[in-house]
């Protein structure tokens, strides 16, 4: 599989903001979905001060994972998980060559704290405020 082309044209408060340049398709566990151009991302979430343990979020190997998983987590397909989600960010981090302690320490943390951003989502999806 081939890295997702993108740009880096911004920064926000989470960090880099990456726009998908052409659309592209993933597959993973017999399902399969197109991420539009012009999507953003912040790729893979990693704060800054755990970069030199795991990996920065500018790396281009882990990004096309982060944007990936990014891209599932907004959109909630009615046929994805958050588990298959992660499941997918841990198999692609380590298809475009993370180290296999640096993709697991990324895995654990979204299946430990990605419920926040599912959940935002959800809510953003469903159209309810809090």
């Amino acid at each position: 599989m081939n890295n997702i082309i993108f740009r880096t044209h911004k920064e926000d408060k989470r960090g880099n903001v990456f726009t998908v340049l052409f659309p592209y398709r993933v597959s993973f566990g017999g399902k399969s979905f197109l991420i539009p151009r012009y999507f953003e991302s912040d790729g893979a979430s990693v704060p800054r001060m755990f970069w030199r343990i795991v990996f920065p979020n500018s790396d281009s190997h882990v990004t096309t994972a982060g944007i990936c998983h990014d891209f599932i987590y907004r959109t909630q397909p009615s046929d994805w998980t958050r588990k298959e989600a992660d499941r997918m960010f841990l198999s692609l981090l380590i298809e475009f060559g993370a180290g296999l302690f640096a993709a697991k320490c990324a895995y654990y943390a979204v299946r430990w704290f990605g419920w926040i951003a599912w959940r935002e989502n959800r809510l953003i999806k469903d159209g309810v405020n809090e």
